[in-house]
């Protein structure tokens, strides 16, 4: 089944909304730090398994759509297929190179399998979502090597913003998921100004 026809399904059933989303679509598990003004200017509405909220500036905020690869890249087709152009996509890293941080924020550029099938991803710590340099480190996460490539396929732009979650370290993995909600509403808050300022 083609996205346009289960679109089609989703919506005559409620799963969706029945208006065209804007062009401009912000993906993250958890909504936090986006500005109360900005934010409380419009209510969520079902989008399949998670939320999405128009914000101003024709932005979407599409979130609570589970964890993982297949469950983001299907939220993702079905978000094209409803007229989203450009993508940032804000989620969560673990950390493997040691002069990374817990909260530390780093702009996803593209992803690789290495050889037990981990996700690594370059990065750079340049806020430009769009032209930022290239430098590489060792993170791993779960989405964004899905997103990367049906935006690629489907000739979207999307860039991906993320926060150090957690950190493999020489003595084993440090979780830091209690730690980060100032970092997410940061994240949150550049990715809606990226977005504005295209």
């Amino acid at each position: 089944m083609s996205p346009e026809v289960y679109l089609d399904y989703l919506n005559a059933n409620q799963w969706a909304p029945k208006r065209p989303l804007g062009s401009q679509l912000i993906m993250s598990f958890m909504p936090m730090g986006i500005d109360p003004e900005v934010w409380n200017s419009s209510k969520n509405e079902k989008f399949f398994l998670g939320c999405i909220r128009k914000l101003p500036q024709d932005v979407e905020f599409l979130s609570s759509f589970g964890i993982g690869g297949p469950s983001a890249r299907m939220h993702l087709a079905l978000a094209i297929e409803a007229g989203v152009k450009e993508v940032v996509f804000v989620g969560t890293v673990g950390a493997m190179n040691p002069d990374l941080k817990l909260g530390d924020l780093v702009v996803l550029e593209g992803s690789a399998r290495d050889f037990q099938g981990a996700k690594t991803v370059s990065y750079s710590t340049v806020f430009d979502l769009w032209e930022s340099p290239k430098a590489t480190a060792d993170v791993v996460e779960m989405e964004a090597a899905h997103l990367f490539a049906w935006c690629q396929e489907k000739a979207v732009k999307c860039s991906g913003l993320a926060v150090v979650s957690d950190l493999f370290v020489e003595n084993g993995w440090e979780p830091g998921f209690s730690q980060i909600s100032d970092s997410l509403g940061h994240a949150h808050r550049l990715a809606y100004e990226a977005l504005r300022k295209v």
